[in-house]
């Protein structure tokens, strides 16, 4: 029904609006990269609640790919993501899986039980499981053992993966560089020749020759500290 998709197509956009707004413009600064990490985490968070409504009028294929489409271009170039029309078409690919696995998984878990309510439950309840154990709130490595099978039937693991290393793997780009990594520490609002001296200082201590150009933290020690590393 036209309607019922305007009511969709209203909600997604008000959903990537928002998304867009709050992480307007973001750089590559420590500050903006922890940025650009929490929109992607949130932005596929977002689309599992949407998914169950999107899959109660049984949402076909061309529906999604305009949803998608309408999200990942709200999004993509607001928030500041990297990759021009490439980055742009593969993010746009990964929303569009996770929307169609989210309403396939709804769909197929919703086949068992015939109360809505009870359905519904389910279906919230998982994916707040899968969310759990994906890699936003803990890394892989922390997970406990008797809990790490489920990070990998998690339906959020694997987009947000893929967003992370579509986003962070150009060996070019740096995310923290000299005083920079003292950003996101309590030692943030002190001179820059203080910092200055702090990094020689650290220099002394690691053997490493560490000035206000040389690059920290680049995507690949990103993603490791994300937990990234285990697909391709």
């Amino acid at each position: 029904m036209p309607e019922h998709f305007s009511c969709r197509l209203i909600s997604v956009l008000l959903t990537a609006f928002i998304l867009a707004t709050l992480y307007w413009k973001l750089n590559d600064s420590p500050k903006g990269t922890q940025g650009q990490l929490s929109f992607l985490r949130n932005c596929l968070q977002c689309l599992s609640p949407l998914a169950y409504f999107l899959a109660h009028s049984l949402v076909s294929i061309p529906n999604l790919i305009i949803l998608s489409l309408a999200f990942s271009a709200t999004t993509f170039w607001a928030v500041g993501l990297h990759g021009g029309l490439s980055g742009f078409f593969f993010f746009f690919i990964i929303i569009f899986t996770s929307f169609w696995a989210a309403t396939a998984y709804i769909a197929f878990a919703t086949g068992f039980v015939s109360d809505s309510i009870v359905a519904f439950t389910i279906v919230v309840s998982t994916f707040g499981y899968f969310s759990l154990y994906s890699g936003f709130y803990i890394a892989c490595q922390e997970i406990p053992p008797f809990w790490i099978w489920f990070h990998y039937p998690s339906l959020v693991k694997y987009p947000y993966q893929a967003v992370l290393q579509s986003e962070y793997e150009d060996p070019a780009e740096c995310f923290v560089r000299g005083v920079q990594v003292l950003d996101n520490t309590p030692f943030v609002n002190l001179p820059v020749a203080v910092k200055l001296n702090m990094l020689q200082c650290m220099s002394s201590a690691t053997g490493a020759n560490i000035t206000s150009s040389t690059c920290v933290i680049d995507g690949m020690k990103l993603m490791e500290q994300e937990g990234v590393t285990d697909i391709s």
